[in-house]
């Protein structure tokens, strides 16, 4: 008993079934991708965002991110304050640091904050160097962190 398969006949029809497998490989790829980032209302059905509604949750993450980078700068400068022995240079470095963290910065809701922690660390920079005490740099860090809250 003999079998004669000739696949070039079916060769067209293995492509167009590769293609659609491909094609079907795809939409279940990116439905399971969207799954995973797609809002959801109250209710947990999914919902299409207006470009306000993009606008406003691209804020969110922008305040949340330049939050973050301000509160791990302010807790730089209160380590810096806690050192029993100023270091001069270290804290000079951190001025530039921060300063340049506050000119990047685009959220103007913070800009405040930025102000106050730029100037908390010309004052940490000012305690280090012996130009200014130690209570007067803290007390500026304080107010710079109550506007962090």
């Amino acid at each position: 008993m003999e079998f004669e398969l000739n696949i070039r006949k079916e060769e067209e029809a293995c492509w167009w079934t590769a293609l659609v497998l491909a094609i079907l490989a795809v939409v279940v790829f990116l439905g399971w991708i969207g799954s995973g980032v797609t809002t959801v209302d109250q209710s947990g059905n999914p919902r299409v965002l207006s470009w306000s509604a993009w606008k406003f949750i691209e804020a969110e993450h922008e305040h949340a991110k330049e939050l973050s980078i301000l509160q791990d700068d302010a807790s730089q400068l209160a380590l810096a304050l806690e050192a029993q022995h100023p270091d001069p240079v270290a804290a000079q470095f951190l001025v530039g640091t921060i300063g340049q963290h506050a000119k990047a910065a685009t959220d103007p809701s913070l800009a405040n904050a930025w102000q106050a922690l730029e100037n908390a660390s010309l004052d940490v920079r000012d305690w280090a160097s012996g130009a200014l005490d130690r209570n007067t740099a803290i007390q500026s860090l304080q107010q710079a962190m109550a506007l962090l809250k």
